[in-house]
């Protein structure tokens, strides 16, 4: 198990000395023999990155989390406010999960304060996954709600929560990423 940990936190390392974007802080805060912390600051939103092995939580080896700065749940109650999150799975390999802090790298450096809210609140459409695997497209505490007549519904989006958007249909509500989500509205 220690073996998977330091494995994790050397390819972690090393993606973390080639990020590429310089304009944005990314630091290293602490590197010891158990752990690993990266620090991301970004122009509307802060990260941090934690490989380690934990005692208990709901990921294997790596946590990433990323907090606006500038929303209005924020500046109204003070509260953090979580925008996005991926926490590594014990049957997910190195790569996959790489593959997954580059996401939500390009997330936070794409983040606009209520963009999803304001591009998706009361729109409606249907889900476009196509060949995706659901695991990487509905949250996964949504997965189990899936059936075969999920895909011919139309949804409507009612609100936001970290990085999906919640749709419902009548009697379904589900959390997706919006790049899967077919509606009617207009990019400007």
């Amino acid at each position: 198990m220690k073996r998977d940990l330091y494995k994790i936190k050397e390819s972690v390392f090393e993606w973390y000395k080639s990020y590429p974007n310089k304009s944005n802080c990314v630091e290293v805060t602490k590197n010891e023999e158990d752990i690993l912390i990266i620090d991301m600051t970004f122009e509307n939103c802060i990260a941090q990155l934690i490989v380690n092995e934990p005692g208990f939580a709901p990921y294997k080896h790596v946590y990433f989390e990323a907090l606006a700065l500038n929303s209005k749940k924020f500046i109204e109650t003070g509260l953090p406010d979580l925008i996005y999150f991926f926490y590594d799975s014990i049957d997910m390999t190195v790569n996959e999960i790489i593959e997954e802090i580059n996401f939500g790298v390009q997330y936070c450096e794409k983040y606009i304060p209520e963009d999803l809210e304001n591009r998706y609140i009361s729109k409606h459409g249907v889900l476009n996954i196509g060949n995706s695997k659901l695991s990487k497209v509905i949250h996964s505490d949504d997965l189990k709600k899936i059936d075969n007549d999920l895909f011919s519904k139309s949804f409507t989006c009612v609100g936001t929560q970290f990085q999906y958007l919640v749709i419902k249909s009548d009697d379904i509500t589900i959390r997706i990423l919006p790049s899967f989500f077919d509606c009617d509205r207009k990019d400007s």
